[in-house]
């Protein structure tokens, strides 16, 4: 069981990295693919050995805010999706709520509100 759990510490020590280098300091030091391996494989560790460590990636939900915009409050709930492979699963994950599916390349998610009567700013 130790060696799962130091296997386990090395992956999350190079996800958190690769993590904050992507997000805090715009450098990629592996591509999407191999962070989304280790990722997967740490799932599965977690999975088999029934231990999640402190400070895992599969804990977290986005990053550490390191900007100062400012804050919008969305009329209806901006919903995040775990990762996923299987199509047939997303409307299962939607419900009886409506909303709009569609792909999302890794990165950025945005969301704009036309409030009728208004001009674009220059």
């Amino acid at each position: 069981m130790s060696d799962i759990i130091t296997l386990m510490k090395e992956k999350i020590d190079i996800l958190n990295r690769a993590g904050k280098a992507y997000y805090a300091q715009d450098e990629e030091i592996m591509t999407n693919l191999e962070y989304d391996m280790l990722y997967d494989e740490l799932v599965e560790l977690e999975k088999q050995s029934g231990i999640v460590l402190a400070g895992s990636p599969t804990q977290k939900v986005g990053y550490e805010v390191v900007s100062e915009l400012p804050k919008e409050r969305h009329p209806s709930r901006m919903l995040s999706l775990d990762k996923t492979k299987d199509r047939e699963s997303l409307p299962g994950w939607l419900g009886d709520q409506k909303g709009l599916l569609s792909w999302k390349m890794d990165g950025l998610t945005v969301v704009l509100t036309i409030r009728t009567g208004s001009s674009p700013r220059p």
